[in-house]
């Protein structure tokens, strides 16, 4: 199993996998939320488009030692489909 994760050329380890996460949960909020945030403006997103920040999301969320109360399976797949509606 691995120990670390790399994201944006940064190295993530267990103790800050939460961090992390939160911050792309964020982004994957704000785009959702605000129409003017996401028209074209994929490249806004930490990770870049859509598919590279989900992509990121999972794994950081397969990553995290115990599962996030915060962002339950079903949170993160709905958040995905919301996002892929909007590109």
């Amino acid at each position: 199993m691995k120990d670390h994760y790399f994201l944006g050329g940064a190295k993530i380890d267990k103790n800050s996998c939460y961090l992390f996460l939160g911050r792309l949960h964020m982004d994957a909020n704000q785009f959702i939320m605000d129409g003017s945030f996401c028209y074209g403006k994929e490249h806004r997103l930490f990770s870049g488009s859509v598919e590279e920040h989900i992509k990121d999301m999972r794994a950081l969320w397969d990553f995290c030692p115990e599962i996030p109360e915060w962002l339950t399976l079903e949170e993160l797949e709905e958040l995905e489909g919301k996002m892929r509606e909007l590109v």
